[in-house]
């Protein structure tokens, strides 16, 4: 009789952060951990888009908010301070956006 093997290998997958590529378990991740996976830690907003000339700018991902991970899905990480000049009108006042910042950056 087969038994699971609780330490079986995770399946990897590839996705795209800043047109780089990384590879991560196909498993749910939150978007702070997606934004980890690049090297991002503090003060980036996390979207997640579509084709590479998705021109909507994509899908705002929030930090607890859970992704479930599939090949080839494609991530943008932008500075907030970056996106003075992206228009109001695609982001709702209140929103939650990842902002990690440390105390002392205020």
């Amino acid at each position: 009789m087969a038994t699971e093997n609780p330490e079986a290998k995770a399946v990897l997958v590839k996705i795209i952060i800043n047109r780089r590529a990384y590879e991560v378990e196909a498993r749910p991740m939150t978007g702070r951990e997606i934004l980890a996976v690049a090297g991002f830690h503090e003060g980036y907003d996390l979207y997640l888009l579509g084709l590479e000339t998705d021109p909507t700018g994509g899908e705002l991902i929030l930090a607890d908010q859970v992704v479930d991970i599939k090949s080839e899905m494609r991530f943008r990480a932008i500075p907030v301070s970056a996106k003075a000049s992206t228009p109001l009108s695609r982001h709702r006042s209140g929103d939650a956006r990842l902002r990690l910042r440390s105390p002392a950056g205020r």
